[in-house]
């Protein structure tokens, strides 16, 4: 009683001093001991909602602030695994489909929706529940794992609007804008003379974006068709933890979920028994690199092995794709650097210096001689 008391006080004090509200706020949250977190289990539904919304309101605002966003997130996470609650923002009303799915994956369909109060096209990914392991426990990861994906924010990551719970079955889906230009693989078919170097810088911004964040996160399934395009014709990663997600608990076999990943994979999670614990900054770095390679040939990794089987022999006898016609010095050594077997540093630095270089020599190169077909005129 003592605790729901001060979570009282705590909550009205808001409408008071607003400052005061949050440094209180911030101050529970920094001593977020297990007897804290069973007090916010303990509350009634009312003021747990008031508390949980209010939390993420608060966290929404030091993002922006760029102060204590971290702290207000980690504690956000902790309380949704101890309560199992969701904040209401993160539940979509208003959502239509269309009966067929588009396209899918191993252990997922997609569906094509919109959002009937603002016309906006949705991209819906379904999980399919029969092949899931325990229904009950994949429902709570689900609602956990959705909210951690929320709290992405960043140009070159492709945004994730909700859940919605809805469709037919007791389905639950993520929700995300429709991409009308699609993935990246799709997208250099489709705009041949799109700037290459942009898309690269795109993929490499997103992909610093989640391993600077505390504690880092990491892709773990980064290749072109993980890559969506948006509206202003960015690159921006997309599927973050999905892949992982599923896998871990569905009842597909490893050479089924992974068909057609191989080829962008690490040999570090090649030569692992599990390859979710294989999966590390350096692993998506490796996979960088292959997407870079399928940014300039617009190929996938290795096009002249037709059995990923193969592709994994050559992997494990530390061979690597041979370098193609019109990939830039400086981008071929960034694509090499990040083939190494360890990363004790991070490359990205090296990458914005040589991205730089690339792109100085491209803009000198463009007003002497006719470009490549594939090759955009930047903007210098």
């Amino acid at each position: 009683m003592e605790f729901e008391r001060s979570i009282t006080e705590l909550l009205s004090s808001r409408s008071t001093d607003y400052s005061e509200f949050v440094s209180r706020l911030l101050a529970l949250t920094q001593r977020s001991s297990e007897s804290v977190l069973e007090g916010i289990r303990a509350l009634p539904t009312d003021k747990l909602k008031e508390l949980y919304d209010l939390l993420e309101l608060v966290q929404d605002e030091a993002d922006k602030e760029l102060e204590h966003g971290h702290e207000f997130e980690t504690f956000l996470l902790r309380v949704s695994h101890k309560t199992g609650y969701l904040p209401s923002r993160l539940w979509l009303e208003g959502v239509e489909h269309d009966p067929v799915a588009i396209g899918g994956g191993s252990s997922c369909d997609i569906y094509k929706g919109t959002l009937t109060t603002t016309g906006q096209a949705l991209a819906l990914k379904v999980p399919r529940l029969f092949m899931i392991e325990d229904r009950g426990k994949f429902l709570r990861d689900f609602r956990r794992e959705a909210l951690q994906w929320r709290q992405l924010r960043h140009k070159n990551i492709y945004p994730f609007l909700g859940l919605w719970d809805k469709m037919s079955g007791d389905r639950m889906c993520l929700i995300s804008p429709w991409s009308s230009y699609g993935d990246l693989t799709k997208f250099l078919v489709t705009h041949p003379n799109h700037d290459r170097l942009q898309l690269t810088r795109d993929v490499a911004e997103g992909l610093q974006y989640l391993h600077g964040r505390q504690p880092q996160l990491v892709h773990g399934d980064l290749k072109a068709a993980n890559i969506l395009i948006d509206d202003n014709k960015r690159a921006c990663i997309s599927d973050f933890g999905i892949s992982k997600f599923l896998q871990s608990h569905t009842v597909t076999t490893v050479t089924t979920y992974h068909k057609g990943t191989l080829r962008w994979m690490a040999p570090e999670q090649l030569g692992s028994g599990d390859l979710s614990k294989a999966r590390s900054p350096a692993s998506d770095m490796y996979s960088f690199a292959h997407v870079c390679f399928e940014i300039y040939t617009g190929t996938f990794p290795w096009p002249d092995v037709q059995q990923d089987v193969a592709v994994i022999a050559k992997v494990a006898a530390a061979e690597r794709p041979e370098r193609p016609d019109g990939i830039p010095d400086e981008i071929w050594n960034i694509i090499e650097s990040c083939w190494k077997q360890a990363l004790e540093d991070s490359p990205f630095p090296v990458f914005w210096k040589a991205a730089s270089q690339a792109r100085n020599k491209t803009c000198r190169r463009s007003s002497r001689q006719p470009r490549r077909s594939w090759v955009v005129s930047p903007r210098c």
